[in-house]
């Protein structure tokens, strides 16, 4: 061994291969800030940075600050926020401000009759705590969600349908909170966990409230964790047996098992080690000898030895090729279809659960549902959504008959997201990015004056709609009403050069039914699929509301690979792995070339 590490690369090829970390199927965070001023609301903020402030500028005669961060790591969720709300608002005033952690996976179960039902308990441990400062009842909660959950068991909580959570009210909370979610083994089962963690001011609305200067609190970051993952053969309301044989495989590449959740290194991190533990052992060979400069010569013509240090020189190519290609980059999209009534809600009627893929290509199997819980009337439903390079799409419908009641409210949805960091360069100081979309679809149905197509920025300082003046806000714009619709769309994203920064694109279809509106049967219909497509990404000086100059000489990097510019976007740029591959396989053939020319002269 004392080769082994005294050796020049035994060290840094150990450090690559066993560093290489298993990446995760799907996680998003996300941090948003939100006031709702005398029964008019609007979204300050929304982010996807792991760690964020906020201090309102268009507050008068009032101040908004708020702060928090969230985690997703091997599984485990975490969340926290803070806001603290000053002077006189003149009206009354709710203000949010939450962080989101959410985590999805898809598992497969196996060791049972393939075919046959289980259930699946994970338990999780919640520990937190919720504070205020001030005068007044804090509205602050955390809350805990599993959308695949027929039903959970919390020690603080108590028992209930559903994978709904909710701690409230001031104190410290350790809670244990188990899910029990019904499978069938060897057929793929996605699972969602989502943490909020939400601080509230709210005064007036419902009575005094609180009153200013007020801070409210909720910390529940790096809390949310699994302690274990049984399966059992029976029922989420009666679990019987435990099946102490099954397997739980998962998309990504987590191992959870009785004592919860950890990760498994990935094929690549594994491709690395053994290409690192073959190097060693090439370089403890050739280290082991000492011959003369004749013999060594000698050696090399009477042996091959030229081609035995072209597989060493291979050898560290290879590692080095796989090292750069299995880095992690931070752009993953999720595509989702779901349906669901207010009556019920939660859980979903019906839910994919969240997909996730890359910007490049992340296309959901167009699914379709029909009720068979609901008495008296029927609900079916259909959608599709897919990110294709950067391009978002979604589709949704939803059809209702007999009499589901006077107040019923019905909803299928689509839903296309996808998340990037983007560097700009070729400038100093700051600027602002514009997007420009094209959005192309049709909304139909009988009675759909709900339903709707809704595009949003997340990361953005305002938007313009269909040419109108720009709107200081990270929200989007709503296309509803029957008929077809085509706008442009543009956000306005302000960045400063050389600093990274996230964009997340999300389109949503919402196809409703509302008793207030439609009468039975009622099909309502909203196709946005294949349209939310980027026209051209441009980079300007000055702010959201005051744009400035052009700048042309920009550069837009992206680590999806995607390539931003004046004309859109186009396909992923090759990763450097790629080219460092290209470029040995062009020597491997220029080697083998010489060689063969050498031969044939002999």
């Amino acid at each position: 061994m004392k080769v082994l590490t005294r050796s020049p690369v035994a060290l840094p090829l150990l450090a690559i291969a066993l560093g290489a970390g298993a990446s995760m199927y799907a996680d998003t965070i996300v941090g948003q800030v939100g006031q709702n001023l005398g029964g008019s609301g609007s979204n300050l903020l929304t982010t996807n940075l792991p760690s964020w402030t906020f201090t309102c500028s268009t507050c008068s005669g009032y101040g908004i600050s708020a702060n928090g961060a969230e985690t997703v790591d091997a599984g485990s969720l975490g969340a926290s926020s803070s806001v603290t709300v000053t002077g006189t608002p003149g009206a009354d005033l709710l203000v949010t401000a939450s962080s989101d952690a959410l985590f999805s996976d898809t598992l497969t179960i196996t060791g049972g009759t393939v075919g046959t039902s289980g259930v699946l308990e994970l338990t999780y441990a919640l520990d937190g705590a919720i504070s205020n400062t001030g005068t007044g009842p804090n509205s602050s909660n955390a809350s805990l969600y599993m959308t695949a959950a027929s039903n959970f068991q919390s020690v603080n909580e108590g028992s209930g349908s559903g994978g709904y959570v909710e701690v409230d009210g001031n104190g410290t909370y350790n809670d244990t909170v188990t899910y029990y979610i019904a499978f069938t083994y060897g057929t793929a089962l996605p699972t969602e966990i989502d943490l909020d963690a939400s601080s509230i001011f709210v005064a007036g609305f419902y009575g005094p409230g609180d009153s200013t200067p007020y801070t409210a609190s909720v910390n529940y970051y790096n809390t949310a964790a699994l302690t274990s993952a049984l399966v059992f053969d029976g029922t989420p309301s009666d679990p019987g047996a435990e099946n102490a044989a099954a397997v739980i495989g998962s998309a990504s590449g987590l191992d959870y098992g009785p004592n919860g959740i950890s990760a498994v290194p990935e094929p690549s991190a594994w491709f690395l080690f053994a290409s690192a533990l073959g190097v060693l052992a090439v370089a403890k060979r050739r280290g082991a000898f000492r011959p003369t400069l004749r013999s060594r010569y000698s050696r090399i013509r009477s042996s091959g030895g030229n081609m035995n240090r072209f597989s060493y020189r291979l050898a560290v190519v290879s590692v080095i090729a796989a090292a750069i290609g299995a880095t992690p980059v931070y752009a993953d999209a999720t595509v989702e279809g779901d349906v669901f009534q207010a009556s019920t809600y939660p859980p979903f009627l019906f839910d994919t659960g969240p997909q996730a893929g890359s910007p490049v290509s992340d296309i959901l199997t167009p699914w379709n549902f029909t009720c068979s819980s609901c008495v008296g009337y029927g609900i079916s439903a259909n959608g599709a959504a897919n990110v294709i390079n950067g391009s978002l799409g979604a589709s949704s419908s939803v059809t209702v008959t007999g009499a589901p009641g006077s107040n019923a409210f019905i909803e299928a949805d689509g839903v296309a997201n996808y998340t990037d960091m983007l560097t700009i360069t070729g400038g100093t100081g700051s600027g602002v990015l514009a997007l420009t979309y094209m959005l192309t679809g049709d909304v139909s149905g009988a009675g759909a004056e709900g339903s709707d197509g809704y595009m949003l920025m997340g990361g953005s300082g305002g938007y313009s709609f269909n040419g109108g003046p720009i709107v200081i806000s990270s929200g989007g714009q709503a296309m509803e009403g029957n008929g077809p619709q085509n706008y442009p769309m543009i956000f306005y994203v302000p960045f400063t050069y050389g600093t990274a920064f996230s964009i997340e694109p999300q389109l949503y279809t919402n196809a409703i039914f509302e008793a207030s509106f439609d009468t039975t049967p009622d099909t309502a219909t909203v196709n946005f699929y294949n349209t939310a497509m980027l026209d051209s990404a441009l980079v300007y000086a000055g702010t959201p509301s005051s744009l400035g100059a052009q700048n042309n000489a920009a550069d837009i990097s992206s680590t999806s690979g995607l390539n931003y510019g004046p004309d859109g976007i186009s396909s992923a740029v090759p990763e450097p792995g790629s080219w460092f591959l290209l470029a040995s396989a062009l020597g491997i053939v220029c080697f083998l070339k010489q060689r063969m020319g050498r031969a044939s002269s002999r």
